[in-house]
């Protein structure tokens, strides 16, 4: 491996890569030419440092770091960009792909990103995304052993470092995999797990080392994760204990000088409650009313897109939420996007509303959360979308529950179905206009809702 003048060993990227199967490993579920788009597979190898706390890991999330021992790796990341230069628009969005199942999955991946030029990169940054865990043999490994044989990855302590040297690494305009790409901008993402992780690199490795100019963390409840080498496998029956053990309970710290974002679902309300922090310059905070942890059709996509690669998955369960954060999470990265280029932050949003001694969502006449930002299936509703909550005394729960009407409800509120199309349309219109979702997501809504077997006529 080649090193600097200083000794210091220099991340190099190879690729594309084509061995083995000639198949990427989770790659995209669908056709990237219809977007104008192509998808190219790349390995990274340098060496990574861990790092140590200097002080406590306090609850205002000012922490100080320090590197303490390297070692060695080898991993992968999937470049996702525009096939035309000229479409890019200067903003790569990279993932932490999240490996609570035993391999690795992709939230950030909604159509909008597609549309208007963005560069996706999917990082490998943790130990079970390469190696797998002890009881389900489904990384990347053990997919292809003659494609990724030669992956080393040294543990999850070293997993922040990773994610900088792999972003930077492949993002560099300098005879990269993204030459004559003109890169502005680096926005780093991660959900659940991931989202975790990300806390944890905003809090400490951010103020010491940079590496990115935004961050939107999906669905982490406000949970940060320790500087030690753990796995969660989530075939265990004590999930939550698993992760709480390495948990940090923590708010974003108030001084980084870079934007901030924070998307959680129902789910998370009461987890993240206690650390809620008011939007400044600096940072946004976005709930969803109705959406859980897991929704159905976030899921049951990723996980036909894991058969696809012959993964066996868990079964979405049939009553799990219908809704999804997914395409308000595509509005949020524009809007961080707009935020970097020297535009206006994102337009700040209600919380869901929490009352009691004993806080608890406030619900309405239909069981659907009240306050939060509020799509068409809570502004024009045929069901109740309960996300009950994930926290440490209540068990885990990430799907929530979508309850439908009965046939005499529904025909009390909709007295025929052109009302029923015709209210989400306007509940999707408003949700354009305050800017928690994109234009392809109201035709979405349009036709959801004109094929809807909910109401006669």
């Amino acid at each position: 491996m080649p090193h600097t003048d200083s000794g210091e060993a220099i991340t190099q990227v190879s690729g594309p890569i084509t061995a083995g199967r000639g198949q990427i490993c989770r790659a995209y579920f669908g056709d990237l030419n219809h977007w104008g788009y192509t998808e190219e597979e790349f390995f990274i190898e340098g060496v990574a440092h861990r790092f140590r706390p200097i002080g406590e890991l306090g609850p205002d999330g000012k922490w100080r770091v320090e590197k303490a021992e390297s070692s060695p790796f080898k991993t992968r990341a999937i470049l996702r960009r525009p096939i035309d230069p000229s479409r890019f628009n200067g903003t790569v969005v990279c993932e932490w792909l999240n490996v609570s199942d035993g391999f690795e999955l992709s939230f950030a991946s909604p159509q909008g990103f597609f549309q208007d030029g963005f560069a996706q990169l999917l990082i490998s940054a943790q130990y079970v995304g390469v190696h797998g865990l002890p009881s389900q043999k489904v990384a990347l490994t053990h997919w292809d052993p003659e494609r990724y044989g030669s992956l080393s990855h040294p543990g999850d302590s070293y997993s922040y470092d990773i994610f900088r040297q792999v972003a930077a690494a492949v993002t560099s305009s300098q005879a990269g995999p993204l030459e004559g790409y003109k890169v502005r901008h680096l926005i780093a993402t991660g959900a659940s797990q991931s989202a975790a992780r990300l806390l944890t690199y905003t809090n400490a490795i951010q103020p010491l080392l940079g590496g990115f100019d935004a961050f939107l963390h999906c669905v982490g409840g406000g949970m940060a994760i320790d500087f030690e080498d753990f796995i969660v496998d989530k075939t265990r029956p004590d999930l939550l204990g698993q992760m709480l053990k390495h948990a940090i309970s923590g708010r974003l710290r108030s001084d980084l000088s870079v934007p901030v974002m924070f998307l959680n679902s129902e789910s998370e309300t009461l987890m993240y409650y206690p650390m809620r922090q008011s939007d400044s310059d600096t940072f946004r905070y976005w709930e969803i009313a109705g959406a859980s942890h897991g929704p159905k059709p976030t899921f049951t996509d990723m996980y036909a897109s894991a058969a696809r690669d012959q993964i066996p998955t868990t079964a979405v369960p049939a009553d799990a939420s219908e809704v999804s954060w997914l395409a308000t999470t595509d509005a949020a990265i524009h809007h961080i996007h707009k935020w970097v280029n020297g535009g206006p932050p994102p337009p700040s949003q209600p919380p869901i509303n929490v009352a009691g001694a004993e806080p608890a969502i406030v619900r309405d006449a239909n069981g659907n959360a009240t306050g939060g930002i509020r799509l068409p299936e809570l502004e024009s509703p045929i069901a109740t979308h309960d996300a009950e909550p994930i926290a440490a005394d209540q068990g885990l729960n990430l799907w929530g529950k979508t309850t439908p009407f009965p046939s005499e409800k529904l025909n009390s509120i909709y007295p025929d179905h052109a009302t029923y199309v015709d209210r989400v349309l306007r509940a999707a219109d408003n949700a354009l206009k305050a800017g928690v979702i994109l234009p392809y997501r109201v035709n979405e809504y349009r036709m959801i809702a004109e094929a809807a077997d909910v109401l006669p006529g």
